[in-house]
């Protein structure tokens, strides 16, 4: 142990390892292991940098791990202070430890090796068990719900733009929670063409149950009998059905071209079905946790260039970037039919935006009601997509447009109560307030007759397949589901008459 400095490799994966373990469940090894590799390289090539030049591989590993745990712990140290003192500290540190391990005698020097070697393999050790448990046994019950869906290809294929704005409530309850009058944009809506269904509920209280269902066209009562109670807190499942989903797969086998616009969340930022992902920085949501925790940032400000995105940055960049690329694809054509899947990162907070477009500060969003800030930023986001959906329908009037949200607004009670939300303990406002959502379709040649004012997401897609493309699927039962908490995703408890 005294001769074998493993501790760089072991102090270098640590960070990586640790936030991993803290959120097994939702993150894919696929957004880890790359950065892990990057991360251990580094150390290790600190390590023998160093040693070539102190000539001795123990003394070069000693600098190296003492670098690891000072530049990768930064941020959760170090955040507080100047940049110019942080790193100015930093520095010190590195040099006293460079300046320890030139000097250290051998007794001195075998001592510490053997330490930290112990506890790197310690500190490695404590993330192997939730890992375990979850990461690293999480390969997905299901890959996909039932079996692919058999479409044919129109004479004349529409260009089809599936619009989910998160967390956009129903025009009752924007009347009745938020005390705004919705009544201008969705007739506004409805001038050029859509049918907003006045009854439409979500099929989930959350985005990636909902998405989950809408994309596969079915419900999620699969996972309910397939994933084991010991993974019941295990996202892994759910969010693959979002990467790679039937609605996708079974568009792209026709020659559409899939064209995914994801937020920073990375079970939306791409899917393995698009042909093209046009989400404005593919990164992970884990890379980018764990850049935000090292001394990256404050390197990269020091040095002029711009600092990784803050996460309410990223929310309005992100944001703008989405209708931005929608308002380009709405009067483009391309090669083949396109399939747009946009998932907004509005009207979800944070309220980065006022009702004019304008930046909102931190200070002033906290100055505000709740209330306040989602009507303002709603405001805003219904002026950029009544000018999207106005130009795609001026360009392609043939074109399938459906602005449907995932899921209504988080009720008060639920945020103070902080997860696991206990969704079973709920009242009929909180359900209503969580579950009423905006669904508004555009679909030409279909009579409104034909669409149920109380259609949810799990069947927008069954209707537009059966319609357009000859996928004979009958319409499901349209219901509302929640689970008890976060520790029971797949356990989905009937809501359907508490809500009708």
């Amino acid at each position: 142990m005294s001769r074998w400095p493993l501790h760089p490799f072991l102090l270098g994966a640590f960070p990586v390892l640790f936030l991993w373990s803290q959120n097994a469940s939702e993150v894919h090894r696929g957004e880890v292991l790359p950065l892990l590799a990057v991360v251990v390289i580094a150390v290790v090539l600190l390590a023998a940098v160093v040693g070539s030049v102190l000539r001795d591989a123990r003394r070069g590993a000693l600098v190296a791990s003492v670098g690891a745990v000072v530049l990768l712990s930064y941020g959760h140290v170090a955040a507080g202070l100047p940049p110019w003192l942080g790193i100015a500290l930093a520095v010190a540190l590195l040099a006293a430890a460079t300046v320890f391990a030139a000097r250290a005698g051998e007794a001195t020097l075998g001592g510490w090796t053997r330490g930290a070697n112990v506890i790197g393999a310690v500190l490695v050790a404590t993330t192997l068990v939730p890992l375990t448990s979850g990461a690293l046994a999480s390969a997905p019950a299901s890959a996909h719900l039932g079996d692919g869906v058999a479409i044919t290809r129109p004479d004349e294929p529409p260009d089809i733009f599936y619009i989910v704005p998160d967390r956009y409530a129903r025009a009752d309850s924007l009347r009745e929670i938020f005390d705004h009058d919705n009544r201008e944009f969705t007739a506004a809506l409805e001038s050029v063409g859509f049918d907003v269904l006045d009854d439409s509920l979500a099929n989930y209280p959350k985005t990636a149950h909902s998405l989950a269902t809408s994309l596969n066209l079915e419900y999620l009562d699969e996972l309910e009998g397939t994933v084991p109670a010991s993974r019941g807190g295990d996202w892994g499942p759910v969010y693959a059905l979002l990467r790679d989903h039937r609605l996708g797969e079974a568009l792209t086998s026709i020659g559409y071209d899939y064209l995914h616009l994801g937020t920073w969340w990375s079970p939306t930022a791409t899917s393995v079905n698009a042909t093209h992902v046009l989400t404005r920085n593919r990164s992970s949501e884990f890379r980018q946790v764990f850049e935000a925790t090292t001394a990256w940032p404050t390197l990269r400000s020091l040095f002029g260039d711009d600092a990784p995105l803050t996460r309410r940055d990223a929310h309005r960049v992100f944001g703008e970037h989405q209708l931005d690329t929608l308002d380009v694809l709405a009067s483009q054509d391309g090669p083949a039919p396109r399939f747009v899947f946009a998932h907004l990162a509005l009207p979800h907070e944070p309220y980065v935006f006022d009702a004019d477009g304008s930046v909102v500060l931190e200070g002033v969003e906290k100055s505000r009601t709740r209330e306040d800030n989602y009507v303002r930023q709603l405001t805003y986001l219904n002026q950029r997509l009544l000018a999207i959906v106005e130009r795609i329908v001026e360009h392609n009037p043939g074109a399938i447009v459906i602005i449907q949200a995932d899921e209504g607004p988080h009720p008060v009670q639920r945020l103070r109560q902080g997860p696991p939300y206990r969704w079973l303990e709920a009242s009929v406002a909180e359900l209503g307030e969580k579950l009423r959502i905006l669904n508004a379709v555009r679909l030409p040649g279909v009579p409104d007759a034909e669409l149920p004012e109380d259609l949810t997401p799990v069947n927008t897609f069954r209707l537009v397949l059966d319609r357009y493309f000859g996928a004979d699927l009958d319409l499901l039962e349209d219901a509302s589901y929640v689970f008890p908490d976060e520790d029971h995703l797949y356990t989905f408890v009937d809501v359907t008459d508490r809500l009708r």
